[in-house]
């Protein structure tokens, strides 16, 4: 086997540029890379935990809406109404005043059913 010595140039030439661009180009591409992704991973974490903060802002937002609800609901409660019965049948004769004492009557029964109308 005959070994040439520009073969033998050629491998040292390989392995010098092989070791210089491994040294200059190789590990700052790969430092590059691996600081890129930590800072994205530091920025998905973040991400996180903003989403569970939001999400507990808004479940203590919908527990105080349904708080409140309640509290309005049992402060201020309808009033029951109470309905006076009305008579189905009204027979009158056209007599004046038998109308106005009617008119009097629906009157006065109108007011005491609804009693915050101003009169």
């Amino acid at each position: 086997m005959n070994i040439n010595v520009t073969f033998i140039i050629q491998i040292v030439n390989f392995w010098c540029a092989y070791f210089f661009l491994k040294k200059i180009f190789i590990r700052p591409m790969v430092s590059v890379v691996i600081q890129r992704k930590r800072a994205q991973k530091r920025l998905d974490d973040g991400l996180k935990k903003k989403e569970i903060f939001l999400k507990e802002k808004i479940e203590l937002k919908g527990k105080a809406l349904r708080d409140f609800q309640q509290y309005v609901k049992d402060r201020y409660k309808r009033p029951t109404a109470e309905y006076q019965k009305i008579p189905s049948e009204v027979t009158y004769i056209k007599d004046r005043d038998e109308i106005e004492k009617v008119v009097t009557v629906s009157k006065k029964l109108l007011i005491d059913r609804v009693p915050y109308v101003y009169r």
